[in-house]
């Protein structure tokens, strides 16, 4: 029985490793960590839905070099740009580090719906073994409702009637 009771729990512990991270659209940079190439990072797939298309940022951090495949309900998105691995390192403002050359970055349109992304590390700076890096998700635009459309159209059909009958 106490074999059992130890069983149960180390599975349990596994499973908690691995289970879905729920995630909020709009708020900012989400960190997660990789160890190993070709591996997933670790806190398992980040679900979210959304009602409007919204966009996926990805940025490795603190050591140039890493490079991810993102999936969507496993499927690849996209790969994000190859990175100079040259050694450099700075922090985890992923803000500033988007805009360096020498950090794998890359942004993915994702459809309204629900979202399972997870990321798999495909390059590795020169002899890591494990790593940081992060993404957000961008809240949506809001799309504008058939009535908007309509409001603007008799607006603009009303301007032409206007100039057609001042001519």
């Amino acid at each position: 029985m106490k074999k059992i009771g130890i069983l149960l729990v180390a599975g349990a512990l596994v499973t908690a490793a691995h289970a879905d991270t729920p995630i909020t659209v709009g708020s900012g940079w989400q960190a997660f960590t990789w160890y190993g190439l070709d591996t997933f990072n670790a806190e398992g797939a980040f679900t979210f839905a959304v009602g409007n298309a919204t966009t996926l940022t990805v940025c490795d951090g603190y050591t140039d070099g890493d490079q991810f495949a993102i999936y969507d309900n496993s499927t690849l998105i996209g790969v994000t740009s190859v990175p100079a691995n040259d050694g450099y390192s700075a922090g985890g403002d992923f803000t500033a580090l988007l805009s360096d050359s020498r950090f794998s970055s890359g942004a993915f349109d994702l459809p309204s719906g629900s979202h399972s992304i997870t990321i798999e590390t495909i390059a590795t700076a020169t002899s890591a073994t494990s790593g940081g890096a992060g993404f957000r998700l961008d809240k949506p635009l809001p799309t504008p409702e058939p009535a908007s459309f309509a409001l603007a159209g008799l607006g603009g059909l009303s301007l032409l009637a206007f100039r057609r009958k001042a001519a």
